[in-house]
């Protein structure tokens, strides 16, 4: 088994995304995974825990940043400065790290401080954008979750592949009540960071004003400054109910009877192309109204119900509604089931591995690293 070091711009007690379900399949499949957090407060100690309730072994880093001022040294100094930290943990975790996977390009961006171990480039969203040129040159493969991203690292290096989003449960595996569901009314879901810029606040407002009889739940972390949560808060349909953990939200989405995704697409139409989010709401076999997605565009007016401007939305959405017998049927609930089950990822660590396989100057160093 390997040991793999997965750099993440977000902690691992936050909204759980895809570098911590990432994590959690590697663990899962016998592998040690240590997940470095952002930096701490300067002055704190490099700490290694085991993360709880996990299964497998997951061991959360914690510490301040390699060396204040890193990114104004040179090449060479931030190069040795950065070494030396991975060789220090690896002393004080007990371990020889075989994979450097960075989820980010804000730090560690020039990935040739690992040496000969396998660097792995990631990058699932487009606002990633401050050292892309580094971290995608560095890399031995990089990995992409649109087309858009894709084509941005393409510019900088030659082994890049796209995986897309995955999905760490379906609603087969999602048994349970669940309290929020109020007799006789349907409801509708929107999950996610609750207080992103690109969500389309007055959209959602229209939605939910025009639909008295339904009961509309906002999962995911907000404030109540945010400007969703202030169109939204005084209306006797809609709920906020902050964060789930990672295993209870496929039981919250299996007892939903509609998925929303409501981007201002007009503003943030490449940000906005491959929303993680949809691939839970597909695990739940329910149907989808959504905001225009570039990388879901082929799903449209099967497995979900898209829009190509926001100002069709409210219509688009009461017409679903009105006939979720037919967009909630049981065939078509098994093929968003189906295609789910396609991107779990596992599924998606299997596809990684056989890019690993595949790709010159890669694969004859892979030696006893799987994944």
């Amino acid at each position: 088994m390997s040991v793999v070091l997965i750099i993440s711009p977000e902690p691992w007690e936050t909204n759980q995304v895809s570098k911590h379900h990432y994590a959690r399949t590697l663990a899962g499949r016998g592998h040690t995974v240590l997940f470095l957090d952002p930096p701490g407060p300067a002055g704190s100690a490099m700490s290694i825990e085991k993360a709880n309730g996990e299964a497998g072994e997951i061991l959360l880093v914690r510490g301040p940043r390699v060396a204040p001022g890193l990114r104004f040294m040179s090449r060479f100094l931030r190069r040795a400065l950065e070494r030396r930290w991975l060789e220090r943990l690896e002393r004080t975790a007990g371990v020889h790290v075989d994979i450097v996977w960075l989820f980010e390009n804000s730090r560690f961006y020039d990935m040739s401080f690992a040496g000969d171990r396998l660097k792995i480039y990631h990058q699932v969203d487009l606002n990633q954008d401050r050292h892309l040129a580094e971290a995608a040159a560095s890399a031995d493969i990089s990995f992409a979750v649109s087309d858009i991203i894709l084509d941005q690292i393409a510019r900088y290096a030659a082994n890049v592949r796209k995986i897309p989003h995955g999905v760490l449960a379906v609603a087969s595996e999602a048994n349970g009540d669940w309290p929020w569901i109020r007799p006789g009314r349907k409801a509708a879901a929107c999950v996610g960071n609750l207080d992103i810029a690109y969500l389309d606040a007055r959209t959602c407002r229209e939605v939910v004003c025009g639909s008295p009889e339904m009961d509309f739940h906002f999962i995911g972390s907000y404030s109540e400054a945010a400007e969703l949560h202030q169109a939204l808060h005084t209306m006797p349909n809609a709920f906020f109910w902050g964060r789930l953990p990672s295993t209870d939200l496929p039981k919250a989405l299996k007892k939903m009877d509609v998925m929303m995704i409501v981007y201002d697409t007009t503003h943030h139409r490449n940000q906005v192309a491959n929303p993680h989010k949809l691939m839970e709401y597909l695990a739940s076999g329910n149907v989808t109204v959504a905001t225009f997605m570039d990388e879901y565009k082929s799903l449209a007016d099967d497995l979900i119900v898209m829009v190509d401007q926001p100002a069709d939305y409210p219509a688009a959405f009461r017409a679903v509604v009105a006939d979720l017998d037919r967009w909630n049927s049981p065939e078509l609930r098994a093929a968003r089931i189906a295609f789910a089950l396609d991107n779990t990822y596992d599924r998606q660590l299997d596809r990684i591995s056989s890019a690993l396989a595949r790709c010159d100057g890669v694969r004859d160093r892979l030696g006893n690293i799987h994944l």
